[in-house]
């Protein structure tokens, strides 16, 4: 059996929203500037939706599009309307010192699958997610 390279993220949110039921899942900023980018259209408009997402404009970001209803903008628009719970206003959150890069959380994940390919250690599927939640106890001094 091979195991993936990292964890996936989604597995790693169900042991954190089971632990925590106030946790908000934010997306990154990387994952709008993706979809940005499948949009197409003048510099300009990206540049000014790419601003409004910064600042967690969500509306405004749509607005930009005007009447304009390509498939591309249409699925855009969709994304940013579907995921508007979890656009963070990035700008107030850098300066108030708040991270708001991925790059911790998919740095632990590697860690995590680096772990648990350790030479010699042999992993049954079932006994994975156990393994996780109690290494999150321990980490989260949780544990008495």
């Amino acid at each position: 059996m091979s195991w993936p390279t990292v964890i996936p993220v989604s597995g790693i949110w169900l042991v954190i929203a089971s632990r925590n039921p106030n946790a908000r899942k934010f997306l990154t900023g990387i994952t709008e500037v993706e979809n940005l980018h499948r949009v197409g259209g003048s510099n300009q408009r990206l540049e000014a939706v790419r601003e409004h997402l910064w600042q967690g404009e969500v509306e405004a970001a749509g607005a930009e599009f005007g009447q304009w209803r390509t498939p591309e903008v249409v699925n855009f628009l969709n994304y940013i309307e579907r995921h508007s719970h979890r656009l963070p206003n990035y700008a107030q959150r850098q300066e108030n010192g708040q991270v708001i890069g991925s790059g911790e959380v998919e740095s632990t994940i590697k860690r995590i699958g680096l772990r648990m390919k350790i030479s010699g250690a042999q992993w049954n599927r079932e006994n994975v997610n156990p393994m996780l939640r109690l290494r999150c106890a321990y980490l989260n001094r949780e544990l008495a």
